[in-house]
């Protein structure tokens, strides 16, 4: 450790040594050259050192130095980085960087889980923040109405809702019925001969051995869409898609024991010999069960407001927040009445 102490000191004065080297015949130059200031050292000094050069002799020499100072310092980098280790692959065993073992096969799903757990939770806190945002915005079209209009507006509203509450009964995630529905619906298979070792092989589509992420939410198409009609404008096709999610997190939650992002075909074979796999909770969609509480609600509200003050004082202009609105999906679904 001391001689690798005193080999970082040693580099770090030799690179130090180099730049300041290099600045001070850069300045001399700039400033014979450039400036033609005859009363300079510089210009005196730079004469007398390369009188027999050209100015092509110049630059030659500027390279020679520059390409010095940016390459010397890489061995140093090279000598720290074996000595730390790089923490951005942490998935290598830096002990061995010759092979590629089962064991960094293992750190490297752990890795890729870890990381799509982190987008999955900056999704629902942006979906969060969508759906207040949402409730915010129909809220304050409210202020603008009448007394009469803002009666029909609230009727509207609260009719939308019984419509989108009113829908079939919605099968728990991952649960026996819902997959027979699957097999059934979706695979065109007979019910009666559903097979869970069959089921797992005709959706694992790679043929990996593991259901990923788009594998399990390819078998929730039939649950999400009793929540939501496509076709019907009143439906927020944002929430459907966070729909998939919601679902998708659940079935790993249940399903996933070893918790590496992956269902492996034991994992999946062996739930399905438990009781959760028999049970049928049913399932609340995002309308139903929202993904805010009142205090969480009031609370943004407040940070909205202190911000939205803060840009009314300063003249500057806040662009609303649609953090999900992205083509296809378009703009989120509002209820306005009169007045366009």
């Amino acid at each position: 450790m001391f001689i690798f102490t005193v080999q970082i000191i040693v580099s770090l004065v030799l690179v130090l040594c180099f730049w300041l080297v290099l600045l001070f015949f850069v300045l001399l130059l700039l400033l014979s050259l450039l400036l033609h200031v005859p009363f300079l050292i510089g210009r005196s000094f730079l004469l007398n050192c390369f009188s027999s050069f050209k100015y092509a002799n110049y630059c030659s020499l500027l390279t020679s130095a520059s390409f010095l100072c940016v390459f010397f310092p890489l061995p140093l980098v090279i000598l720290f980085a074996e000595h730390t280790g790089d923490n951005n692959a942490a998935h290598v065993d830096h002990a061995n960087p010759h092979t590629f073992e089962a064991e960094d096969l293992q750190k490297l799903i752990l890795k890729a889980t870890h990381d799509l757990e982190e987008l999955d939770r900056k999704r629902r806190r942006d979906f969060k923040q969508y759906e207040m945002e949402k409730e915010i915005h129909y809220r304050e079209s409210l202020q603008n109405l009448t007394a009469e209009q803002r009666v029909e507006a609230e009727k509207k509203h609260e009719e939308v809702k019984q419509k989108h509450q009113k829908h079939n009964h919605i099968n728990h995630p991952g649960s026996k019925h819902q997959l027979e529905e699957v097999w059934e619906q979706q695979d065109h298979m007979p019910k009666q001969e559903f097979d869970p070792k069959v089921f797992f092989q005709m959706h694992d589509v790679n043929g990996d051995g593991f259901l990923d992420q788009e594998e399990v939410e390819a078998v929730l198409s039939i649950e999400v869409k009793k929540l939501y009609n496509e076709k019907d404008p009143s439906y927020d096709k944002n929430e459907m898609i966070e729909e998939y999610h919601r679902m998708r997190e659940h079935i790993y939650k249940e399903i996933d024991a070893n918790h590496d992002g992956l269902i492996s075909r034991k994992e999946f074979l062996d739930y399905t010999k438990s009781p959760e796999f028999e049970k049928d909770d049913g399932w609340k969609g995002i309308e139903e069960a929202p993904v805010y509480t009142n205090e969480e609600l009031k609370h943004y509200e407040q940070q909205r407001q202190q911000l939205a003050d803060h840009y009314a004082k300063y003249g500057a202009y806040q662009m609303p927040y649609h953090p999900m609105d992205a083509p296809p999906y378009g703009q989120p679904v509002y209820y306005q009445v009169g007045g366009g």
